[in-house]
């Protein structure tokens, strides 16, 4: 049985022309809403609202339930007639539009069908919402055209549903018959497989903390493949471009043992974009012209090909002359799975609508690098204004738009005041557990200006520059309503900028809202520690479950190394690091190969890298701020073999702190200088005293677990399969506390302590 609604299906079959992205207010859904209240309120006592329908029509071997909800039907002596009502803010048309007979005319088929009719009356009502002004069209059809324009409409139809029914059981048999890939388990993913299965099976929530090595994305990916019955749609989500990679190989590995399974990669719009700069409309891009002409054609081409990655829909897409972001997203529509960064899941400004509001269908998350999420978290639940920004765009269009510049002018001088009150205080940020209403005030103000001129003003010159303000003013009142005791309001001063925050401490109510769109949910890091943290932050229930699982690889493998007289906390960094540099040289001497140290900035990194004496060594330090290209040269600098030292100074958390895989000989030691806690600032106290007044582990929630993760993180570069060897060298007194040591991995518990840099070499030369 294959389903589809009234409406999709005459979109399917009959949608034509270009390509056009149209500024609609997001209230106007719920002003056409009540429009047509409005006008089936106004109908006389023969008539009825809302009539759901359903029909099902046998094509081949295919059923196919056509299903809808007619606006309104008047039961007239000669017959039912049909009510169609369409909102517009646009001219009312003189005839009505095709695809608005189209549906209207298949709803009348219905009940033709269903009461045995020979002709039957239907009826357009268009509303203009500025005005009142309504227009009706009535049309009477008979059976035979009916029979005609409906029956063509399920045929062209029904090569796709066929399709569509066809690989279903492809997809079923497949997962049925699909083996583990490999010969044998690792250790512990076998364990970690049985618990995703049993988590998708029982429909709850599974917390995993799976060090590297167990194959973990295999071990989640394989289970859920084999429980694909119990969802309609796989949703796995990352936080880096690497664990996308990561996945789409998973899927190959079980693609080549049998498996048939289509999986879509979503790539951002800037990044796949073909015509960047350009606006989405016919006038300004060739493949939004005519998008919708060629879009069935592309869509047959990518049912071909099980794997929809980056380069494929842009092949597809290149050649039929379409959309590729647009296209990526129509066929994520078709896909057994999506893979995807986190944010079309959990923000609410750039959901896939299509699915999480439009659609309850059952649905699983795989959330790999979950130790990424709850900062991610917190920056997709708050919203910032800027006073730049505001000024900026009130100088842009003072002369486009008085009023508008008004409104911004009102804000900039409630922003000002807070700015000069910082100023007289000597503080650099204040904060209020209430909404700054006044700010509300003039921004929702600014959103009801903003929303006219947009619709009158398509090709302004100003227009982007009103609509990317318009979105972050809109970001603001949304999040407003989110406004709960889990937030503040956060004023920064950052010399002559102030910005306001509407500032989400505490994410897990509305991760745990958004996780409730799925069926299930497993939810895994590498390092997911300690788990009772990550738990609560990542909205775990009292009936969802934990696995930890212990690293695969052997103790004697890696020689972990504590300088445990060297303290490198902010007011004592200058004084030990010359001990710093002499404890790098000591490690990287011990050996030929390749290094890299991690710090918790870069000016540390900088202060360290002027004072090290590695004369043989060749030294590469990372930049802020790398493109692609960039990242890609400097891990390529990470060559096997050879007879040179290569020791990279990186910063922890960054691009390289996390996802990169320097195999055997590519990375022979870490050396992580410090504990990894963030800088102090604003926020993070906030988050800090948060959690203080929760349940006294404010410390612990905002700076220590999250620096902790980030040593970690990068402690797990060095040993990837179970034949590296390799060094990981903790320098910082604290990683001798009770506190942190709780926090060390079991692969971890052969640490040797380190008094002096001239006690590493002996050490090492054992080992090595």
């Amino acid at each position: 049985m294959i389903r589809i609604a009234v409406r999709n299906l005459i979109e399917f079959v009959l949608r034509s022309g270009d390509y056009r992205y149209e500024f609609t207010a997001p209230s106007r859904p719920v002003e056409g809403t009540k429009g047509h209240r409005r006008v089936q309120k106004s109908r006389p006592e023969n008539y009825r609202s809302e009539v759901a329908v359903s029909r099902v029509f046998r094509k081949g071997d295919l059923e196919i339930e056509v299903q809808g909800r007619i606006d309104g039907i008047y039961d007239e002596v000669q017959g039912p007639v049909i009510d169609e009502i369409k909102t517009t803010y646009g001219e009312l048309p003189d005839e009505g539009y095709s695809l608005h007979w189209a549906q209207a005319k298949f709803y009348a088929w219905i009940i033709m069908l269903e009461h045995n009719l020979d002709t039957i009356d239907v009826q357009l009502t268009y509303l203009q919402l500025d005005t009142n002004q309504t227009l009706e069209i009535r049309r009477t059809f008979t059976r035979e055209k009916l029979d005609t324009f409906c029956n063509a409409i399920l045929e062209s139809y029904t090569s796709w549903a066929k399709l569509r029914s066809d690989w279903e059981i492809t997809k079923l048999d497949s997962a049925v018959a699909l083996e583990f890939p490999f010969d044998t388990y690792r250790e512990g993913q076998r364990d970690l497989a049985v618990g995703v299965w049993r988590a998708i099976d029982a429909g709850r929530r599974l917390y995993v903390q799976a060090p590297t090595g167990i194959g973990k994305t295999m071990g989640t990916i394989f289970p859920a493949v084999k429980a694909c019955e119990r969802f309609d749609k796989l949703f796995y989500l990352t936080a880096k471009t690497t664990g996308r990679a990561v996945a789409e190989t998973t899927f190959d590995i079980l693609r080549t043992r049998g498996l048939r399974f289509k999986t879509l990669t979503v790539t951002a719009k800037d990044k796949i974009c073909f015509q960047p700069g350009s606006a989405c409309v016919p006038e300004e891009c060739p493949f939004a012209e005519g998008y919708f002409d060629r879009l069935r054609g592309a869509m047959e081409d990518a049912h071909e090909q099980d794997s929809l990655n980056r380069a494929t829909i842009e092949e597809i897409a290149r050649r039929h002359r379409i959309c590729p972001f647009e296209f990526s997203l129509e066929m994520s529509l078709w896909a057994d799975a999506v893979i995807c960064d986190y944010n079309y899941v959990f923000d609410p400004r750039v959901y896939l609508r299509r699915f999480f509001q439009e659609s309850s269908a059952p649905y699983l998350f795989l959330i790999d690098e979950a130790h990424n999420l709850p900062d991610r978290a917190r920056e997709m639940y708050s919203a910032t204004l800027s006073k730049k920004e505001i000024m900026q765009l009130r100088r842009d269009i003072k002369d486009v738009s008085p009023p508008m510049a008004e409104t911004l002018k009102s804000l900039n001088k409630h922003m000002l005041g807070v700015r000069k009150s910082l100023e007289a205080e000597e503080r650099e940020a204040v904060t209020d557990r209430e909404l700054p209403q006044d700010v509300l005030l003039l921004v929702k103000k600014f959103i009801g200006q903003a929303e006219l001129w947009l619709v009158t003003n398509r090709f302004n010159e100003t227009r982007l520059q009103v609509l990317d303000f318009y979105f972050s003013c809109l970001s603001f009142v949304r999040t407003a309503e989110l406004f709960d005791e889990r937030y503040l309001t956060l004023y920064e001063k950052h010399r002559d900028e102030l910005t306001v925050t509407l500032y989400c401490l505490d994410p897990s109510y509305l991760l745990g809202k958004a996780m409730d769109k799925s069926v299930s949910a497993v939810v895994f890091s590498a390092t997911l520690t300690p788990i009772e943290y990550y738990m609560e932050i990542l909205a775990a229930s009292p009936e969802d479950s934990s696995l930890q699982l212990e690293s695969p690889f052997s103790r004697r493998n890696v020689a972990v190394l504590v300088a445990n007289r060297i303290p490198t906390t902010w007011k004592l960094r200058d004084q030990s690091a010359p001990d710093v540099a002499r404890m790098i040289e000591s490690a990287v001497g011990s050996r030929k190969g390749n290094y890299i140290v991690y710090f918790p900035s870069y000016q540390y990194m900088r202060t360290i890298l002027e004072l090290i004496d590695l004369p043989d060594a060749d030294i590469i330090e990372q930049e802020s701020g790398l493109s692609e290209a960039a990242r890609d040269e400097f891990l390529a600098r990470f060559e096997v073999g050879g007879d040179n030292t290569r020791v990279g100074f990186c910063v922890m958390g960054g691009v390289f702190g996390e996802g990169i895989d320097l195999v055997g000989d590519r990375l022979v030691g870490a050396i992580i200088v410090g504990v990894g806690l963030p800088q102090i600032n604003p926020r993070l106290d906030l988050i800090r005293d948060y959690y203080d007044e929760q349940e006294g582990t404010g410390f612990q929630y905002a700076y220590m677990f999250p620096g902790m993760g980030r040593v970690l993180q990068a402690a797990g570069r060095v040993i990837r399969t179970a034949t590296d060897k390799g060094l990981i060298f903790l320098i910082d007194e604290r990683f001798t506390h009770r506190r942190y040591m709780e926090l060390f991995p079991s692969l971890w518990k052969n640490w040797r302590p380190i008094a002096k840099p001239e006690d590493v070499k002996p050490l090492l030369a054992r080992f090595w």
